[in-house]
């Protein structure tokens, strides 16, 4: 793949992407209604999509020839930035008064041979050639823009391995806990919905949360200032979180932001990811026999006392990881409406449609001119 085709899929991709977003956001903003859980599998399915998207296009790069193309300005091609240095003629009915002694010099001049050249006009003749000379051409916005592209994905990078290492720095440096109330809450909990146990923990954390993708671990703040409520009601979000595999989507969704960090919509999609996971385990935590009122109150006392870092938040789960939307949140907590506990089957027919038409209409309609002519 030579440098022209790399810029020409990435830009198709780009395109792409933001159409098969568009529509999913899209969906899931209409599906607001039917509940988190529809949301979830909507923006779930976007993901899905973006993913499949990106490797339909890679795979049929050379193979389908769009619909509809986007075209490029060819990488010889030179934005004019600066008009070039070219000395204007003097017209001819122009009237000059020479003075004598220079039109004595210009008499000699004009006797000297045609084809002699001063050093002044050797000098005037190379400026003039520098100067029309391209200042710049598509070839080399086109390798800054993928220059920046690179550099900021390997930030993106380098801060979720700083924040991994944190993580598994808490997780190294804390406490089992093996008995107790947060371990006999726990066991209840398992035991009566056939859950299967994850490691209960004790670090220094500023709030509860889930970590650990092939061995999950709930890790408990030092300081225990939960009463009996509050504690059934964070096994129960953070089991919720356990159980719905969040964190292994939270890790496609950071690693897809990191590589295409570019894409504005993927940002909004996996906010939007975070925010809807937390409603269906506030649902879950609801629909298990919480009371409305005290699960909002716990909410409200851990977001005063207990907040989440951010290098926590990047890869854990937890029960309050941001507080701008702890607001909307408890309205929807003391709402009577009253979340699905699962998607019905047309509802996941109709989001596998909507996927698969976006993705067909943003890999076999769209795309970017494969050779760059020139307009």
């Amino acid at each position: 793949m030579n440098f022209e085709d790399l810029i020409r899929l990435a830009a198709t991709f780009w395109i792409q992407s933001f159409v098969v977003l568009a529509a999913g956001l899209c969906g899931a903003h209409r599906l607001r209604r039917g509940g988190a859980l529809s949301q979830m599998t909507a923006l779930r399915a976007t993901l899905l999509g973006v993913v499949l998207c990106a490797v339909i296009s890679v795979a049929a790069a050379s193979r389908v020839e769009s619909r509809w193309n986007v075209a490029m300005p060819p990488p010889s091609f030179s934005p004019t930035f600066a008009a070039p240095f070219v000395r204007s003629p003097v017209p001819s009915s122009t009237s000059i008064d020479v003075p004598k002694a220079v039109e004595s010099t210009t008499e000699k001049v004009e006797t000297a041979p045609v084809n002699a050249t001063t050093p002044t006009e050797a000098l005037l003749a190379t400026v003039v050639e520098e100067q029309a000379a391209p200042i710049m051409t598509w070839a080399n916005v086109y390798q800054f823009v993928i220059l920046v592209w690179i550099c900021g994905s390997a930030l993106c990078l380098a801060w979720l391995a700083r924040c991994a290492l944190r993580l598994a720095q808490i997780r190294r440096s804390s406490t089992r806990i093996t008995s107790g109330a947060w371990h006999d809450e726990l066991e209840s909990l398992c035991s009566s919905h056939n859950w299967r146990r994850p490691l209960l923990l004790q670090g220094n954390v500023q709030s509860p949360l889930l970590m650990g993708l092939l061995r999950p671990a709930i890790v408990l703040p030092r300081e225990d200032q939960f009463d009996e409520a509050s504690r059934r009601a964070v096994l129960l979000h953070e089991m919720t979180h356990c159980q719905r595999g969040d964190l292994w989507w939270m890790l496609a969704t950071r690693l897809l932001c990191a590589m295409l960090w570019p894409q504005p919509l993927l940002w909004v999609l996996g906010r939007q990811l975070e925010r809807v996971a937390e409603d269906v385990c506030d649902e879950a935590v609801v629909r298990n026999g919480c009371d409305r009122r005290d699960y909002a109150r716990c909410l409200l006392d851990l977001s005063e006392r207990l907040t989440m870092r951010a290098d926590e938040r990047t890869w854990a789960a937890g029960v309050v990881p941001r507080q701008s939307s702890l607001g909307a949140r408890v309205r929807r907590i003391l709402s009577e409406t009253r979340g699905a506990s699962h998607v019905s089957h047309s509802v996941r027919a109709l989001i596998a449609l909507t996927t698969i038409g976006a993705i067909a209409l943003a890999v076999f309609l769209i795309g970017v001119r494969k050779r760059f002519d020139a307009q």
